[in-house]
């Protein structure tokens, strides 16, 4: 059955899903806005880790609405957690939500919720870079407004997903929810804008928007995936079967993308360009631009 989301006030995280019944079949098309969502969310953020992650489920708005009963029921427990974030569940603290829990009862409570991803997600997404890249090859460069990795893995993020669903012959528009993050939220918003235009997000991004993991759920189980990914590439042990099983849980096949130094200075040239053509358009003079790209790599 189709949905229609309306989007409400920025301060309002709630989205409303409508129920198509009873309107005329042949105008569903023009109401219809999009049928697949990705929530994503950030792993390595603080900048003391060697790598920068994000990553997250791709699956359709059927899937997803039915999603929040099989997560809370194991949530439920017993016993019961308020709500799933990776790093708590890894440190088991004596004071907070996951208190006399064992290592073993939560390993059992994480193949519980990666298999009710399973069941609703459709394929798993991951970018990531390395620090050392970022401040070798481009951080110097940097103006502060886009100071911070997570803008190179925000762009290559979605171009990452609409360029593989378009391979797939995805036709439709795909909705993008972000974990809420006051940093970087207006600033990613501010960028996409600048290359929205570009071929691989004309006409297939629908929205892009910023919530609360404790309401929509998903973006839960894009935590689990990305401190997953991220701790499998940082830490000095054996790989863990959660790593595995989030990567591998979803009916289509893991997509991982690599942002390299090259990709790095390629996307740094991009951005100097709107860059320039932007401080042109206001009347700037070029020596005062604050953000200028050297066109060769320095390393």
């Amino acid at each position: 059955m189709g949905h229609l989301s309306i989007v409400c006030s920025e301060s309002n995280h709630f989205k409303y899903s409508l129920t198509l019944a009873g309107m005329r079949h042949d105008i569903w098309k023009d109401v219809y806005i999009y049928t697949m969502k990705a929530f994503i969310d950030d792993s390595g953020s603080g900048g003391d880790s060697p790598w920068f992650v994000l990553a997250g489920y791709l699956g359709t708005v059927d899937a997803w609405d039915k999603f929040d009963r099989p997560w809370l029921a194991v949530l439920d427990g017993p016993p019961k957690i308020e709500y799933f974030k990776s790093s708590e569940a890894e440190s088991l603290r004596s004071d907070g939500q996951w208190k006399g829990i064992t290592a073993e009862q939560r390993n059992r409570r994480i193949d519980a919720l990666i298999q009710v991803i399973g069941d609703h997600a459709t394929q798993p997404f991951c970018v990531r870079l390395q620090q050392k890249d970022y401040d070798e090859v481009i951080k110097q460069w940097v103006p502060p407004m886009w100071q911070n990795p997570y803008y190179f893995l925000f762009i290559g993020f979605l171009s990452s997903v609409t360029s593989i669903n378009k391979f797939l012959g995805g036709g439709k528009q795909i909705e993008f929810i972000f974990d809420h993050n006051n940093q970087v939220k207006k600033p990613s918003l501010k960028l996409y804008e600048q290359v929205a235009h570009l071929s691989q997000f004309a006409g297939r991004i629908r929205d892009i928007h910023y919530e609360d993991e404790k309401i929509f759920l998903p973006l839960q189980a894009a935590d689990l995936i990305a401190w997953q990914i991220r701790r499998r590439h940082c830490a000095s042990e054996p790989p863990r079967r959660h790593y595995d099983a989030a990567v591998g849980c979803a009916p289509m096949a893991f997509y991982e993308h690599i942002i390299s130094r090259d990709h790095l200075h390629e996307l740094g040239e991009i951005m100097d360009r709107n860059a320039m053509f932007n401080w042109a358009l206001m009347g700037g003079l070029e020596e005062n631009r604050k953000w200028k790209r050297p066109h060769k790599p320095r390393w």
